[in-house]
């Protein structure tokens, strides 16, 4: 599995390089991260982010403020040079997290991330 999860995660930063670091979050425990990453303690938390429709949430000792969120996909911009936080749905409680650069558009992003998640469907 984690090979399947690597190979995404490279096909991700190949197609968008303002990806800066990834995770894949199952019921609430993290199964894999870049090692530029580290959400272990904060893993519960942000997977509950979405449902909440949480005004912000804190990634490593970052606060990411909503911009947009769903079911399904949340968003979060640090406001600085720590860019962006997204979330999105896999299936059941499976969260693809990713952090991309400040200068990246956020609602863009998500729409990779959402891709990757697609193809992990039955993977993780």
């Amino acid at each position: 599995m984690s090979t399947v999860i690597g190979d995404e995660w490279k096909s991700l930063f190949e197609n968008n390089p303002g990806f800066q670091a990834f995770a894949v979050c199952k019921d609430g425990v993290i199964i894999w991260q870049t090692t530029n990453w580290d959400l272990v303690n904060e893993a519960k938390e942000l997977a509950q982010a979405p449902d909440a429709a949480a005004q912000s949430v804190q990634v490593n000792k970052v606060k990411y403020s909503r911009v947009a969120s769903s079911q399904e996909s949340y968003i979060g911009t640090s406001g600085g040079d720590e860019g962006h936080f997204l979330m999105t749905l896999v299936q059941g409680k499976t969260w693809l997290m990713a952090l991309v650069a400040p200068e990246s558009l956020p609602e863009l992003a998500i729409i990779d991330l959402s891709r990757s998640a697609i193809r992990l469907i039955d993977k993780v």
